[in-house]
Parts: structure tokens; C-alpha cells; sequence
């Protein structure tokens, strides 16, 4: 699933600019902008790599930028940098899309296409989304856990809630175990972003297995992702 997810980015990153200017012929003043929540991740320094590979191919201008820890707030502030730089185009991936909707909109208003990959913000002006069918990949690794877990056991869910494609996976993980009443998610965590609260709270739940008896972990591995602590 996560080499799929990477060849999705790095698609979505080589296709975006020949779809923001119309397939026409590009121009040396263009500049094309990719925003992540968090450049240390490895899954988003791919994504860039290929972001920036394309601009080059194309003799065009490009920047990635975003904060480099997982901050929504700091997001939104690259964003609105990026919109007073009037670029030819921006690529987003929303931490939370409830505070980024202005954002987009008013980049749309101002003429600066806008596409969104990975993590959508519906109801926006965006020109469309590129990424995965989360809730789809959350059915599938439900029914691929009830498959290995026989249908029974306790599950503790590692995610993001506010984060749109995070949530969907849950709720797809939910709804393909509800045909399995035996099998109980028993926690959400909430990682925010950090790699360490996901490493220490596994750490906790694997020392205090006999009081919880817990018989699966899942979790999307991009949200571990972190060149000091791979999972």
C-alpha cells in the first residue's frame, strides 16, 4: 500500500504542472508550488524529488516548502506565502482542511489554480484532487486484518482524526470490521503528527500486553515516518 501511495505522489507530482497550465507550452517565468504539512517525511521528500524532477523537464521554476514538523497552522501560513508570490500554480496536501479552505479559495480568486493530492479539502475551489480512495484502502486493511486476526480479537488504531484522509481510512477500517462483531478497535490514538507518541505508546501497550491483551496494532505507516525511527 505504501509503495502504491508513493507512486501516486510522485505521479500526481509529475503530472500537475502540464494539468494546472492546460498541457500548453510552458514558459521559463512559470513557478509551480508543492506544500506539505511536514518536509521531513520521507513519503513527502519522494513526492517533492518527483515534483522537481518535472519542473525541470519542463524548464519551469519550483518550490517545495511547508514546515518541518507536522504543523497545520504553519501549513496554512506556507500557503499564503506561496498565493503573494503569484505562482502559476500550487499542489497542497491538507493537514486539516478546515483552516486551509480560505486559503485555497482566495488563491483561486486570485487567478492561482489549485489542486489538491493525497488529502482533499471538499468544498473548496481547488480544481480537483489527486490521491488515493482512503476509504477504500481503510475496507481493504480491515478485511485484510479480520483475515489475519480470524475474526476475533482487540485492535488499537494508530491515526491523525482531523486530517481528511486519515479519518477516512478509519471509518473504512470501522465499517469493514462491523461484519466481524468478534474483532474490537478498543482505542484510537492520536499520533498529531509525531512519530514518538506512536513509538512510545506502543512501547506502553507492549509492556502492559497481559492487562490490555491487545492482538493487533495498525497504523498507516506514513504517519511513523521518520529517518531516526522507521517502524
Amino acid at each position: 500500500m505504501l509503495c502504491k501511495r508513493i507512486l501516486i505522489s510522485l505521479g500526481a507530482a509529475a503530472l500537475v504542472i502540464p494539468l494546472i497550465h492546460c498541457g500548453s507550452k510552458h514558459d521559463s517565468d512559470e513557478k509551480y508550488v508543492l506544500i506539505s504539512a511536514n518536509l521531513q517525511v520521507p513519503y513527502w521528500q519522494t513526492a517533492g524529488a518527483g515534483f522537481s524532477q518535472a519542473s525541470s523537464q519542463l524548464q519551469v521554476r519550483s518550490d517545495f516548502v511547508g514546515p518541518n514538523t507536522y504543523d497545520p497552522k504553519a501549513e496554512v501560513e506556507a500557503f499564503e506565502r506561496a498565493i503573494t508570490q503569484k505562482p502559476t500554480g500550487i499542489l497542497v496536501s491538507a493537514a486539516d482542511p478546515n483552516i486551509l479552505k480560505d486559503s485555497i479559495d482566495k488563491a483561486i480568486a486570485a487567478g492561482i489554480p489549485v489542486i489538491t493530492i493525497d488529502s482533499d479539502v471538499r468544498g473548496s475551489k481547488r480544481l480537483f484532487f489527486i490521491g488515493t480512495n482512503n476509504y477504500q484502502a481503510g475496507v481493504i486493511g480491515g478485511q485484510r486484518l479480520a483475515n489475519d486476526l480470524k475474526g476475533k480479537g482487540n485492535v488499537i488504531a494508530f491515526s491523525i482524526p482531523e486530517q481528511t484522509n486519515m479519518a477516512e481510512r478509519l471509518r473504512g477500517y470501522r465499517d469493514a470490521l462491523e461484519a466481524h462483531p468478534q474483532i474490537k478497535i478498543t482505542r484510537v490514538v492520536d499520533i498529531k503528527g509525531d512519530p514518538r507518541i506512536a513509538y512510545d505508546t506502543t512501547t506502553q501497550i507492549l509492556a502492559n500486553d497481559k492487562k490490555e491483551h491487545i492482538d493487533a496494532l495498525f497504523v498507516w505507516k506514513r504517519c511513523l515516518e521518520k529517518k531516526s525511527r522507521e517502524c
